[in-house]
C-alpha cells in the first residue's frame, strides 16, 4: 500500500516525463533482479527445511552468492551500462540516476532472503513486522524528498538510502535468527544451491521479463509520456502480492515435506485448498474492479492518466490466475528444469504476440499479448506438469466446482452495486459501490458456507469480552 501511495503522489507531483524517468530507472533493476538472484531465494525454501547441522552456513552461502551478483550489477552499470540503457530509453537523465542503483543492488539483493529465512525458522510474525517497517521507512524516505524537491532524483535517492539501511538490518536479523554453528561459506554447498536454483533464477528472470515486457517494449518504442500512461495501468494492486506471497511462504515447507515423504496427493490437496482460499479475495477484486476500473484509475492517479484504464483492465483479467500458486508446488516437487523451459517458451510467445498486437491495437495490444499467452500457453503447461508430478487427472488438479461457485458469488452483488452507484458521481460512486458490494458479498459467503459466520461471531465476542 505504501508503494501505491507513492505512485499516487508521483502521478500528481511529477510531470509525465519525470515520472517516466523515475520508473525507467527502477525498471532496470527490477528487470534484472530475478536473474541476479539466481533463484537462490526460491532454492533456499528447498534446502533449509532439510538442513540440520549447518543452518546458519546455508544462509551465509546464499548471502554471499547474492552479494556477488549485486556487485556484478554495479560493475556493469558503472562501466557504461547506464549510458547504453539511457540511450535505449531515449532519456539521458536515466544514466545519472542508474548510478544510485549500484549500492542499492549490492545490499538489497542479499536482503531479499529475509522472508524465506524467517519463515523457515518459524519467525513469521517477525517477518511480517520487518516487512511493514521496511515499507514504511522506504515510503517515507521516498515521499518526503519528492514533496520537497518535486524532481525524480530526490525520491530515488531517498528510496536507495532507505533500502540500504533496511537491507543491512535484514542481514543482521537473518543471521541472528539462525542457530550458532558452522557459518563459513562452503564452496560445495554453494555449488549445490546454485546448481539447483539457477533454472529457477532463469525462469524467474524470463517470467519477470515477460511480465515487465510491456513496460520495456513501450519504453523503447514510445515517448516517455506514453510510457508513463502505460506504466500506470500495467500494474497489480499491492495487496495481491501480500495474499499470494503469504500463501506461498506457508505452503512451500509443508508441500516440500509431503513430496519428500512421497505424499504427492497431500501436496496437491494443500495446493488446491490454497487456491480456493485465495479465490475468496481475488475473484471479487477482479469482478468489482472490472466494472469500476476507470473510477479507480482516476482516484489513484488523477484524470490525466485516464487513458491507462484499458491497460489496467487487461492486467486485471490476469488476476484470476493468481489464485494458483504454480511455482510453490512445482518447486516443492523439484521441477526446476520444467519451470525453466516452460517460462522460456512462454516468454518467446509473449514477446511475439505483444509486438504483433502493438502494431494493431497500440499500447493496449502489448497487454493483450501478455494476457493471451498466460491463459492459452502458461496455464495449460502448468496444469500438465502438476498432473504428472502428483499422478492425478486434469479434473482433479483444479477444483473447478469450488472456484466456479466463488466466481458466481463474486459477480452476483454487482447486480445491485452497479445501479446503486449510479446515484452518485465519481469518486463517490466507487465508494458506494464498494460498500454495497462488500456487504452483499459477505452475506453470500456466510449463507453458502464460504466463511463461517459462527466462527466470526465467536472471535468478535472474545475480543469484546477481553476489551471489557
Amino acid at each position: 500500500m505504501i508503494h501505491l501511495l507513492t505512485v499516487m503522489v508521483m502521478a500528481r507531483v511529477l510531470t509525465a516525463k519525470d515520472l517516466a524517468t523515475y520508473r525507467q530507472t527502477v525498471l532496470v533493476f527490477m528487470f534484472v533482479a530475478p536473474l541476479l538472484q539466481l533463484g537462490v531465494t526460491q532454492g533456499i525454501y528447498y534446502f533449509l527445511p532439510k538442513e540440520t547441522e549447518r543452518i546458519r552456513g546455508r544462509v551465509v552461502d546464499a548471502l554471499v552468492v547474492l552479494a556477488i551478483m549485486g556487485l556484478l550489477f554495479g560493475v556493469v552499470i558503472g562501466v557504461g551500462g547506464n549510458h547504453y540503457l539511457a540511450g535505449e530509453f531515449s532519456n539521458p537523465q536515466v544514466a545519472e540516476l542508474l548510478l544510485w542503483m549500484i549500492p542499492f543492488a549490492i545490499i538489497t539483493l542479499p536482503a531479499t532472503l529475509i522472508a524465506p529465512v524467517l519463515v523457515m525458522r518459524e519467525r513469521v510474525l517477525l517477518s511480517s513486522i520487518f516487512s511493514v517497517i521496511r515499507q514504511l521507512l522506504i515510503g517515507a524516505c521516498t515521499l518526503i524528498p519528492l514533496l520537497v524537491w518535486t524532481n525524480p532524483e530526490a525520491p530515488l535517492i531517498g528510496h536507495v538510502l532507505a533500502g540500504v539501511i533496511t537491507g543491512i538490518l535484514a542481514i543482521v536479523v537473518m543471521i541472528q535468527a539462525t542457530p550458532r554453528g558452522a557459518a563459513r561459506p562452503a564452496f560445495a554447498e554453494i555449488k549445490e544451491l546454485v546448481w539447483f536454483s539457477f533454472p529457477l533464477g532463469v525462469a524467474s528472470m524470463v517470467g519477470a521479463i515477460s511480465m515487465k515486457l510491456g513496460n520495456l517494449i513501450v519504453s523503447v518504442s514510445a515517448s516517455p509520456e506514453i510510457f508513463a500512461v502505460f506504466s500506470m495501468g500495467a500494474r497489480e494492486l499491492p495487496f495481491i502480492a501480500i495474499v499470494t506471497g503469504a500463501i506461498t511462504s506457508v505452503l512451500l515447507p509443508e508441500m516440500t515435506r509431503s513430496f519428500e515423504r512421497n505424499e504427492a496427493r497431500k501436496a496437491l490437496n494443500l495446493w488446491k485448498l490454497a487456491a480456493i482460499k485465495a479465490s475468496l479475495v481475488l475473484f471479487p477484486v477482479t469482478a468489482f474492479l472490472m466494472v469500476f476500473a476507470e473510477d479507480l484509475v482516476v482516484l489513484l492517479f488523477s484524470s490525466k492518466y485516464i487513458a491507462s484504464t484499458g491497460v489496467f483492465m487487461v492486467f486485471l483479467a490476469m488476476l484470476p490466475l493468481r489464485v494458483f500458486s504454480f511455482g510453490s508446488i512445482l518447486v516443492s516437487a523439484g521441477a526446476s528444469r520444467f519451470i525453466l523451459w516452460r517460462t522460456v517458451i512462454w516468454a518467446v510467445v509473449c514477446f511475439g504476440l505483444s509486438l504483433a498486437f502493438m502494431q494493431v491495437f497500440g499500447i493496449i495490444g502489448v497487454a493483450l499479448g501478455i494476457l493471451i499467452s498466460q491463459y492459452l500457453l502458461a496455464f495449460p503447461l502448468n496444469l500438465w506438469k502438476i498432473k504428472n508430478v502428483t499422478d492425478s487427472s486434469y479434473w482433479k488438479v483444479v477444483p473447478i466446482k469450488e472456484l466456479g461457485l466463488i466466481m458466481a458469488l463474486a459477480c452476483l452483488p454487482l447486480l445491485v452495486a452497479i445501479p446503486a452507484s449510479l446515484l452518485l458521481g465519481a469518486p463517490w460512486s466507487l465508494f458506494l459501490g464498494a460498500a454495497i458490494y462488500g456487504v452483499l458479498l459477505a452475506i453470500l459467503y456466510g449463507v453458502t458456507g464460504q466463511v463461517s459466520l459462527k466462527g466470526l461471531h465467536e472471535r468478535i465476542r472474545r475480543r469484546l469480552t477481553s476489551a471489557l
